[in-house]
């Protein structure tokens, strides 16, 4: 078989050489396709993967098109969690199996949040910048995080360890999913209007679907308490970018913060959220750990290697 990494998937150079020289002993070969960059062009995206068989990829778009064009592919292996870069009608269609590698970055995810919820009570980011432009008089009065009733949106793996996290804190928990939740740290699931209404900070924790862009919008928003928080560590167009700006803008929230966007950064000058107060902006860092890319690309390697078994696994639809 002919196998393409199209992406870096951040794995040391000694893992992937370790993994190449597995895959020759077993008759197949891995190749690099992506360059400096660290991904492929889109130019030469259509070579890369003429005659493949499997391809690598993290986050990166892979068009329609090139898909339709691949003939030899059978196996698309996302050393990521979302798959909505990839063409899964094609997929299906073609019969070309998608895996995932969700769970690799749990922990990481997790661990932004908390920081992000409590940067948030405590006004670190706008008291850190006072302090460098010396007004430190009369800092803002935070609050702790112990006793607030948190939301959950979503209660899948990533959904279910941060109720984990927050119960321990000492958080009242409700979560909002689609199917019933069986989960010691979650204290109530409800629905998500009331979820909003009663929460102090809420943070999203699912899947980009059709269902789910611009679920949070202005309605949505507006049932939140003035004083709520939100934090989106999942996907950007989950929630309406000029919805959220407008509602920090005229304080029906007071804070959120953003670890996803509409579009990869870098943004766009003219973005919202870069003008709107009271954020707390990062370029898409949830899943950026040395210990998650360690695990990805390992999930990855595994998922390859089960495919090349004929029983994959982590495969979605």
């Amino acid at each position: 078989m002919k196998i393409v990494m199209l992406q870096d998937i951040n794995a040391q150079p000694a893992f992937i050489e370790q993994q190449r020289a597995k895959l020759a002993a077993q008759g197949h070969t891995l190749t690099i396709a992506y360059d400096e960059s660290g991904v492929v062009s889109q130019n030469a995206l259509a070579d890369a993967l003429r005659e493949a068989d499997a391809a690598i990829v993290a986050n990166m778009d892979v068009p329609a098109a090139a898909v339709e064009q691949a003939q030899q592919l059978k196996f698309i292996d996302v050393a990521f969690t979302g798959v909505d870069r990839i063409p899964m009608d094609v997929c299906n269609k073609r019969g070309i199996v998608v895996s995932n590698a969700a769970g690799y970055a749990t922990q990481s995810v997790v661990e932004l949040v908390l920081e992000n919820a409590l940067s948030m009570l405590r006004h670190v980011d706008e008291e850190q910048q006072r302090v460098r432009s010396g007004q430190t008089a009369n800092p803002q009065m935070g609050h702790t995080v112990s006793g607030k009733t948190v939301g959950i949106i979503g209660a899948g793996h990533i959904g279910r360890a941060v109720a984990h996290m927050f119960k321990a804190l000492g958080c009242h928990v409700l979560a909002f999913n689609h199917s019933a939740v069986q989960c010691a740290d979650i204290d109530e699931q409800v629905d998500l209007d009331e979820l909003l209404r009663r929460s102090d900070i809420v943070t999203i924790h699912l899947p980009l679907t059709e269902q789910t862009m611009g679920l949070i919008d202005a309605s949505k928003l507006a049932l939140m308490k003035p004083t709520a928080v939100l934090i989106n560590a999942a996907r950007g167009p989950i929630v309406n970018t000029q919805d959220l700006a407008a509602a920090l803008r005229t304080g029906t929230i007071a804070q959120a913060a953003v670890d996803v966007f509409d579009e990869e950064p870098p943004l766009s000058a003219d973005n919202p959220l870069l003008h709107a107060p009271h954020t707390l902006l990062t370029p898409h860092i949830g899943y950026r750990t040395a210990e998650a890319m360690t695990i990805r690309a390992q999930i990855a390697f595994d998922n390859l290697q089960a495919w090349l078994a004929g029983q994959p696994q982590h495969v979605c639809h």
